[in-house]
């Protein structure tokens, strides 16, 4: 969900500039991004700076993939849409975290789609260049590694090696394989100590999937500097955290019991103590498709080790402990008045995800292409239709 001087030159990093434009549209049929694939997607001459905007400094807009063969279709997409919607106005950098290396023909392919902006195709783990799950594991002792395969089941009889593919068992945590628990992880604590975050202070997150329908009328980034916010977030609660264990960790970094995030009638997120030594948290969370977040806040030493303690430190590849929760404790723990909710403060994106706007109840259309097509998003936002389609 949902982020420069670094200009790498290694398997790590790879910086694109091409002003050769193409052209891509919603169509499902595109997930392939072979030499015959169509890549039309047009950044026009709607490139002029809006006389609202100011484009503030050390701002980066940051996703990330695992690098399967039908992001890059889903990254043209959701890049082409922000760039309409907000981007084309401020032309802030853009890093794509992946695990798995992209081809570089599909780099230029994606880099075409916003031929003037800085894009980083950046390695969430540099010392697994490969992207191979056993690079990850290496660093892990044999005791972690059955522990993790108890968990994760293998998908065939004679399988012995555990892929990114297997699916993780987990009470008090939804299924899920490999590959989402391992960027939940990298999400609740490695991108925070990052390389290639280092030359920025704010980070716009979205989801790869996260998709805009409409220009935004108001700048997110001026609330965030404006008023000095940890994050500004578009939707709250998304899931929670009732484990014990999570008070203990509370405990241990911030020597304060803390059960509940709590929003507030002014429209920011509060820290509720715990009412007993028995009591268990009920943690809700920051909803992790989209929020903007102050960086330097989240590099602070205290949350960073917080961060660790409930990653790294606890076991690996977890989804108990995910990245949702690990934007929400740092933002309550920390100035409870600066973690604002955009909804709360007049900002409204309607930003497309799971069939919902901006998170808020379900829609009846779970498909961004279906919803374009027949709930009149191809009527209603002309700019899009005419930069994206």
């Amino acid at each position: 969900s949902n982020n420069n001087s670094n200009n790498n030159s290694n398997n790590n990093s790879n910086n694109i500039s091409n002003n050769n434009n193409k052209k891509s549209s919603f169509s499902s049929n595109e997930h392939q991004t072979n030499s015959n694939t169509k890549t039309n997607i047009a950044v026009t001459a709607h490139q002029t700076p809006g006389s609202s905007y100011q484009r503030y400094e050390k701002v980066v807009m940051v996703t990330k993939v695992h690098g399967f063969s039908k992001d890059i279709y889903i990254l043209k997409r959701m890049i082409c849409l922000f760039h309409a919607a907000y981007n084309q106005h401020v032309n802030y950098d853009i890093i794509v975290f992946t695990t798995q290396p992209i081809e570089k023909s599909q780099i230029t392919e994606l880099q075409n789609v916003i031929p003037n902006t800085k894009l980083q195709i950046v390695l969430d783990n540099p010392n697994a260049p490969t992207g191979d799950l056993q690079d990850f594991l290496k660093v892990m002792n044999q005791t972690e590694i059955e522990y993790l395969k108890q968990r994760c089941t293998m998908k065939r009889p004679n399988q012995t090696e555990l892929s990114w593919t297997n699916h993780c068992e987990e009470e008090g945590a939804s299924d899920s394989s490999l590959a989402y628990n391992w960027q939940s992880e990298f999400r609740a604590y490695h991108i925070y100590k990052h390389d290639a975050l280092k030359p920025y202070k704010y980070m716009i997150w979205l989801d790869s999937d996260a998709l805009c329908t409409q220009s935004w009328d108001v700048d997110p980034m001026q609330y965030m500097v404006d008023n000095n916010l940890t994050i500004l977030f578009d939707n709250f609660p998304a899931g929670k955290t009732i484990e014990y264990a999570l008070r203990t960790k509370i405990e241990s970094v911030y020597n304060i019991s803390i059960c509940h995030a709590i929003p507030h009638r002014n429209g920011y997120l509060w820290g509720k103590k715990c009412k007993s030594e028995e009591e268990q948290p009920h943690f809700q969370h920051v909803h992790g498709f989209h929020h903007i977040t102050n960086l330097d806040v989240y590099r602070k030493p205290e949350h960073l080790k917080f961060l660790k303690s409930i990653t790294v430190d606890n076991y690996r590849f977890s989804r108990l402990w995910d990245d949702q929760l690990g934007v929400t404790v740092p933002a309550v723990l920390d100035a409870p008045e600066k973690a604002w909710d955009m909804r709360r403060h007049n900002i409204t994106l309607n930003i497309f995800h799971h069939g919902d706007m901006d998170g808020k109840g379900k829609g009846d259309v779970r498909s961004y292409t279906k919803w374009w097509n027949k709930k009149g998003g191809r009527e209603s936002w002309d700019l899009g239709r005419e930069m994206c389609e």
